[in-house]
């Protein structure tokens, strides 16, 4: 059965926290918990699907893995990823108090939002449905302690870490991207979407450097920050 855009973003978008919805809540307040759906369904047939025939590669993936992502694992990776960059940076546009900073946050948001709602199309044309991994699991771990992160920091450190976790997850997100994602496509239109994704993923990069080198902040000895995967 085909299944539609909407149906798609919100598989995609689940897990979202509400960081751009009511009051803001300063960088030294306490987050609320940040819920997570794991869309465990499996890929439709046809169009590059993978079908319950690659259930042995749906165990933990990812740089210490040799087992190949699937395509319905591929849209959950590219889905944590636009997920992550949305609850991020929302958070840092209602917080920030700096244009520059300010201008690279809202940047984020709508090119990781408009991510969203393309692979949402692509999902719902080619009856491909998200499958977790460990590599997308791991993402949307990550997110949510930068989040807490952001939360907890003093106001005089907000930028500089808003913008180091940046850079550091943009250069995470390229490495995955080059080693788990492109290598493991299958379908043409999935492919594609990954490779815009790696393109925009890189000019993001790009531009946080840009503003930290425009604010002068120190991100490479800023404040310590668990971002990894």
């Amino acid at each position: 059965m085909k299944i539609s855009v909407k149906q798609t973003f919100i598989y995609l978008s689940l897990g979202l926290a509400a960081v751009g919805c009511g009051e803001s809540q300063g960088p030294s307040s306490q987050g609320s918990a940040i819920s997570h759906a794991d869309a465990s369904t499996e890929e439709g047939a046809g169009n590059g699907g993978t079908s319950a025939a690659d259930s042995g590669k749906d165990g933990a993936s990812g740089q210490t893995s040799n087992q190949t992502l699937s395509d319905s694992q591929i849209l959950a990776v590219l889905g944590a990823l636009n997920a992550a960059e949305i609850e991020q940076n929302s958070y840092a546009a209602l917080n920030t108090i700096t244009p520059d900073v300010l201008y690279l946050a809202k940047v984020l948001v709508e090119a990781h939002t408009e991510a969203v709602l393309s692979l949402g199309e692509v999902a719902s044309d080619q009856h491909i449905q998200p499958r977790q991994s460990d590599i997308s699991q791991k993402l949307r771990a990550s997110s949510r302690k930068t989040v807490e992160q952001l939360k907890a920091a003093h106001i005089l450190e907000f930028d500089t870490l808003y913008v180091q976790s940046q850079i550091k997850i943009h250069s995470q997100a390229i490495e995955i991207l080059d080693e788990e994602v492109l290598p493991a496509v299958r379908n043409p239109a999935l492919r594609t979407e990954a490779e815009n994704t790696r393109a925009s993923v890189e000019a993001h990069l790009n531009l946080a450097r840009d503003v930290a080198a425009e604010l002068d902040l120190d991100v490479d000895a800023g404040v310590p920050l668990d971002a990894g995967l």
